[in-house]
Parts: C-alpha cells; structure tokens; sequence
C-alpha cells in the first residue's frame, strides 16, 4: 500500500476540499510519485481526511486526479499528525505538513509497521493517545531504550545529544544541533522550549513533552536548524491605496511575497530586511475607546529579499487563524521593526499548538435554559462550568472539550459573550441604562444616555433576532477601513486629510490613541472625535440622536462608509447571545433589573409567545430577545437561597453543584469526602462543605497539601465557624487521621504529614 499526505489550499478552489479533487495537470511535479489506487492523508480547510486516488480526469475542463473520500475528518490536527508512530520521521513530514512546498503537494509517508486500511480510516483510531510520540529530554545517557518509538535527547557531558533510532531519516538525525548556547539572543519562538530544556541539566531531571505541548516542528526548528543570532521582527501593512481590492494580505500569502506600496516610499528600510526576519501583516486600530489593537492577519518568515526596495519573498504560516493583540504603543506606519520583547513575544509566540481549535458555528441544536443558575459552596466549578456552558450555547456543540470551549469564550467575549460579577453596589444604570456626564468637544457639560451591560448584548441579540434569515450588504470591518482611510496622514503622505460638509469642510490633523483630532475652516484647532463612538456609528451605520453628539460625525461617516460596503450580500443567520453574571446574589436583584424582571420570562420575550416591551427612564423602548441567555452563579455560603429574591427565584432554573469526588485531577478525595461529612455533621449542611477544586492542580505541577489546610481550608472553615479555633480543630484533626496529620497552636496549622 503507497500512502502520501497532500497540502490542498482552500485559497485557491475550496470546492476541492469537498468534493475529492486536486488540479492540476498530470505528470506536473504537483502530484509527486501518486498515482492511481494509492491513499492519501489530505491536509486542508482546518482538517485531515483520507481520501484513495479514483481516476485522472477534469474539472470545468481543467486536468485533475479525482479521489474517493474515505473518511471526511480524521479529527487531528497537524501536530498530532506529525508524531504518529506509523509513519517514519522525514524532513517532508514535520516540515511540509504546515509549511508549502514549491510546485508541490503530494509527499511519500513510509510506514514503519503494517497500515491497516480499516483502522486508519476510522477516527475513533486516532483517539489512542499510544499512537503518538513524545519527545524526551533526558539527563543522562539512558539505560537501553532501543526499543523507544519516542524522540530522545540527552545530555553527555553537559553536551545535549539526540539518541540515534531507526523511525527517524538519516537526514534528520544527521542536522541535529546543539543551539541551548543560543537562548535568549532573539528567537521568541525557540526560547520557551530552549528554556524547558536547560532545566533538565540544572535539576538533573528527565521532561517529557506530548504533541500538543511542542509539537515535532517546533523540536525540528529548535534543534535541527541553523540558529540565526539577533533575529529581527517586522510588523508590515497590506493597503494598498491604488489598488482593488485595497488588501493585498490575500494576494501575497498566495504568492509567497510581500510588496511595498507604488508609492516608492521605504525603500531603505524594505532593503536592510534581511533573510531570515519573521514578518507579519498587521492592521491597526482603536478598541474600547482607550485600547491601541492590532490584528494579526499573517505570519512568515523572510527568504530572499529582493533588493529592490520593493519586494520580499515570504514563507507564510499555512492555515494561519489572525488573532487580537493589545499594545499601548502604535505600529500604524507600513513597515515597523519590533524591539519591544513583550510585543514581539505577543505576536510570534502566539501558537496554536497547545489550543484545541476553535469549534465551527452549526446549526445549534444544543438545547439550553435561557436563565439558569450554577449554586453550591466555594471551589464546585461553578464559573468554570459557566464557560463550557457558555460555549455549548454557542457553538451549539453538546459534546465541546473544555479546552475548545475556553477558546470559544475568549474568541466571543465583548461580542456574542458578556461576562460581569454583582457586588452591593451594582446597579439598574450599571447593568440596564443611566445618564452620564460629558463635556463634548466644546467643553460644555451635558448628559447622554450610556447604556448597561445587559442592555448592549440584548440590543446585539435583538438585532441579529430581527435580520436573521436575510440578506444584507455586505461591510468591510471597521479597523481595516479606518486604517486604510487614516494611511496618508500616520504615513507621512498628507499633513491633514479633508472631510467635505455641506458648505465648509473640516480637517483630521492627528490620530491619537482614542480619538481624532481636527481643525475647522474657520481656523479653530483642538477638536477631537471619538473612534469608539465613530465605530460604533459606522457599525449600526447610524449617526443616533445622543445629546452632545458633533455633527462633524456624519460626513466623516459617509466617507467609512464609502469605502468600506462591498458589492455583494452576506446571509445573516441566528445566533446565540450570552450573559453571565457572577456572583448574582450579592446584588440587589430588584433595584438591578427593575421592571426587567419579568422580560426575561421566556414567552414574554422578543419572539416569545407574549412578548412584552418596556419603557426605559429615558423614553426609550425596550425587549428582550429570545436569543439571549442569562447564566448566574451563587455561592451558597455567602447566602442562602431561600434569602434570594423571589421574582428572581421562580424565572430561572437552579443547577446544584457541590463537591465531585471523583473529577480528574483531583488529590486526597477521600480526606475531602471526610471532611465534608464531619461539616455536614455538625450542622452547618451541604452549602458550607469545601469544593473539590480546592484540591486540584495542574497535570504538570506538584499538589501541595500542607499548603492547601495551612492557607485555603483553614482560613475557609475559621470563616465558616465564626472563628471558632476550637471546633475547627477539631473537625480538621478528625479529618487528617487518614493522612496521620493534625493542626494545632495558633495561627492554626498543620504540624505533621505522613506524606
């Protein structure tokens, strides 16, 4: 059986991807040795299927060799790929499943053991966490470990070797470098593991690290590659003010370049990148009103510079996902060389290798209460079982690992998720709508309406409740337009940029962190517009009636606006809105939700079956829509349910959770369940037992259970038992027969351990 693993780009055919084709002529250097009746792993559209090569034909009369697909999505990720133990080691398999290959994308696999076709082809098969190798760093030479399938390192001497094996290419074993001298002298990248490495040699110690801790191509480019000192770091733009469309980040990812603007500018700068610099297209803009944000749409690493001031040949990261980064400085010019450690660390030491990825919105047939509450004592998980909660409502997937519903949650917050904690003094105008003070761009004191929390999310839910099931124009997002409009003024290429009214126009002279400065006609300086209220008008593609609001707002809107709709609809589909509230007892329930209280009954909401509006202080109208869900924890030994507000207790629904003895991870879970008993016993009841997670730690670190009574259960049942030392030494010492421990003297503490 020949097996090969291919790279097909969704950039350039998606439709190949789904329907089992690649394009491009037979005998092309792009097939590589595949030929008919041979299986392929496809590597591609954030997933690996198995497909089995059919027949040499066309598609929409171009070449192409057409595949069965076997299996649609193994349910792996590259990096697990990468460390099957089926497969031998080879340059091609750690490098070119995340990185292309040039005029090709069909790679040989070498089996090390007999395939079974049956077996690969089922997903369930790559659930066995013995299939893939770790790499072991060990401190000294071990004992024989020939029969080993896992990559092993070694210290001789104080000299880190590789132990030589047969599951690994001649070629492979043969660039391996010894590149610890090298921490901390400029490869952020690299570092962290460098770093994990040295502490076998000063602990004499051996770390074991699975796939999804470093995976095989971070080992490769760590040891295996020429460690280049003083690397460099370039933030680029991709705007391109002549040209359609304006972005270029498509087209240089799929061309392998980068390319300065026609302009001319920089030329000095674009020719002292040298090769080897990690680069990333970036946009920038402003978030939160106070917030410099980047995204970060691209990543690669520099190969040939062109020398001509204008272009750069560039390796990208296949299967990039941009992501946020907040920086108190700016990098809007379109070349910036990064010295900031921290920032360089942000943006390409962000790695996807240690996340689960993020789950594909479906169609969401998770069902959910719309107001529930996790109650139960202290260190139950409630908040924790909020985000996975959270991330099922979602995603709609029932089944989501906590690790994908974590990134789920970070992904979404300030959009579809919400999360905020009561405290006593937490109020209607907090979480619904009060008035505000303002001095306005004349420095006139006036008052606006400034909506809550809770009121943001359910107009965003409304909104998308209202126009789900249609088709609207299409926009660009406001940080790339707002970018792209502001280029020739942080460029250098205009001092101000005009903005035509009615009559007279008016001047944006400087971009600062949080606003716009300009100058009128007239001649009068120091004015300043808010970019958080400008994206929040270009985003409801409104000017809104808010007192105090400037006029210079609209014009300056319509020119956003100009630029930034497409030529094309987008279907807009339902989705799910998110709050949680925190802590939801510790709040004054009545004087937070006012009248609110009973919108938020299920058949009296927006598209319920007697939907009710309210009217705000302000006069304005108000719903709540049926996509929004309210989820609220309680501690039940800060209070009691039975003190909670009524009209608060019968519209949600109550989920308890109390201490889990047998959740994974946990240590001395029968000393807890002791514990408890003996608090249960003395009459303060379930609400005040001490929850599991009190007793658990990271797979990676050391329980310390001296320091978990001395410092989290002592303090905890002493606050429990209104400081009584007496009867909280005697339940503790109770308990800690089954460790041949006890607590005494004062402070309490423990004074022995049998551990």
């Amino acid at each position: 059986m020949n097996i090969f693993f291919g790279k097909i780009s969704t950039k350039f055919e998606k439709e190949q991807i789904n329907e089992g084709y690649y394009k491009a002529a037979k005998g092309s250097t792009w097939f590589g040795d595949i030929e008919v009746g041979d299986f392929a792993y496809i590597i591609g559209g954030d997933k690996i299927q198995l497909w089995k090569a059919r027949e040499w034909g066309k598609h929409n009369e171009k070449e192409c060799l057409w595949f069965d697909i076997l299996n649609s999505n193994l349910g792996i990720k590259t990096n697990r790929f990468t460390a099957l133990k089926l497969f031998k080691l080879t340059t091609d398999l750690i490098i070119h499943t995340s990185r292309s290959a040039k005029n090709r994308a069909f790679f040989k696999l070498e089996p090390l053991k007999q395939i079974n076709l049956e077996e690969i082809s089922n997903s369930d098969f790559y659930k066995n966490e013995d299939l893939y190798r770790k790499t072991i760093f060990n401190y000294g030479i071990p004992s024989d470990i020939s029969w080993s399938e896992d990559l092993n390192f070694h210290f001789d001497n104080g000299e880190l070797k590789i132990l030589h094996n047969d599951f690994t290419d001649k070629n492979v074993l043969e660039s391996f470098r010894n590149n610890l001298s090298y921490t901390g002298k400029g490869a952020v990248r690299k570092d962290k593991l460098l770093k994990e490495v040295i502490k076998v040699k000063n602990i004499t110690d051996t770390l074991k690290f699975k796939y999804n801790q470093y995976s095989l191509r971070t080992v490769y480019d760590t040891f295996f590659c020429e460690y280049k000192v003083g690397e460099k770091y370039f933030l680029v733009g991709a705007y391109w003010d002549d040209a359609n469309p304006r972005d270029q980040t498509e087209r240089f990812v799929n061309e392998g370049i980068w390319e300065n603007g026609s302009d001319g500018k920089l030329k000095n700068k674009i020719l002292n990148i040298p090769e080897g610099t990690q680069i990333a297209i970036k946009a920038s803009y402003v978030k939160d009103k106070t917030k410099s944000v980047m995204l970060i749409k691209a990543r690669g690493i520099v190969n040939l510079n062109f020398n001509d001031g204008i272009g750069l040949e560039v390796d990208w990261e296949e299967n990039f996902i941009p992501f946020e980064v907040d920086f108190t400085n700016n990098y809007r010019k379109r070349v910036n060389e990064i010295k900031n450690k921290e920032h360089v660390d942000a943006i390409w030491n962000h790695t996807y290798e240690n996340n689960v990825p993020q789950e594909k919105m479906k169609e969401n047939n998770y069902i959910s209460s719309l107001n529930q509450i996790f109650y139960g004592p202290p260190g139950t998980g409630k908040t924790y079982n909020t985000v996975l909660e959270a991330a099922k409502i979602i995603t709609g997937n029932e089944s989501i690992s906590y690790k994908a519903a974590l990134e789920v949650f970070n992904n979404y917050m300030g959009n579809q998720i919400e999360f905020i904690t009561f405290h006593q003094n937490y109020s209607y105008e907090d979480f619904i709508q009060g008035l505000r003070p303002d001095t306005g761009d004349q420095g006139v004191l006036s008052f606006y309406k400034k909506d809550g929390v809770f009121k943001k999310i359910a107009d965003k839910a409304l909104k998308n409740l209202k126009a789900s099931n249609t088709e609207v124009q299409k926009k660009r997002d406001f940080s790339e337009v707002f970018e792209e409009f502001i280029a020739p003024l942080v460029e250098g290429e205009k001092n101000e940029i005009e903005i035509k009214m009615k009559k007279v126009s008016f001047f944006i002279t400087n971009i600062k962190d949080k606003s716009i400065e300009f100058r009128k006609t007239s001649g009068g300086t120091d004015h300043t517009l808010s970019i958080k209220t400008l994206e929040e008008m270009y985003n409801e593609e409104s000017t809104r009636n808010i007192q105090g609001l400037s006029s210079y707002y609209k014009p300056l809107l319509n020119e956003l606006l100009g630029i930034g709709k497409l030529n094309e609809a987008e279907h807009i589909s339902l989705k799910n809105y998110v709050i949680i509230i925190d802590e939801i007892n510790r709040a004054n329930i009545s004087r937070v939700f006012g009248e609110l209280i009973t919108l938020i009954e299920k058949d009296k909401r927006y598209g319920g079956k007697i939907p009710l509006t309210a009217t705000l202080p302000s006069g304005e109208k108000f719903s709540i829509p049926s996509n929004l869900y309210i989820i609220g924890t309680m501690n039940t030994a800060d209070k009691s349910i039975a003190l909670l507000d009524i009209a608060l207790r019968r519209r949600f629904e109550f989920k308890p959770m109390y201490p889990d003895y047998e959740v994974e991870n946990i240590h001395k879970a029968a000393f807890l369940k002791s514990l408890n008993d003996l608090i249960v016993k003395s009459n303060k009841g379930y609400d005040f037992t001490i929850g599991h997670a009190y007793f658990m730690c990271d797979e990676n670190e050391a329980f310390d259970f001296e320091n978990t009574i001395n410092n989290k259960v002592i303090p905890l049942l002493l606050e429990y038992f209104m400081n009584d030392d007496l009867e909280v030494t005697k339940i503790l010492n109770e308990a800690l027969k089954l460790e041949d421990a006890k607590v005494g003297g004062w402070p309490l503490k423990l004074l022995s351990n049998g551990n």
